[in-house]
């Protein structure tokens, strides 16, 4: 039963995020191993791409970068 909450809180924390942010959410989930949970929780922790200068910098904020 737990699982199963779990599962329906997964489901609408994904659908609340693609509902606000449909472009983001596509971009991030074509990326390889980000799922639906994985972009909605990047999504929530980056909050507005638009305060980024490049997408460098977004993966960097996000530790996605082994680089930076």
């Amino acid at each position: 039963t737990i699982d199963d909450e779990i599962e329906v809180l997964e489901r609408e924390i994904f659908n609340y995020s693609y509902q606000k942010h449909k472009r983001e959410m596509e971009i991030l989930m074509s990326v390889p191993g980000i799922g639906e949970l994985g972009a909605a929780t990047l999504i929530a922790e980056i909050g507005d791409f638009s305060r980024f200068d490049s997408p460098d910098k977004i993966l960097a904020y996000a530790g996605l970068s082994p680089s930076t």
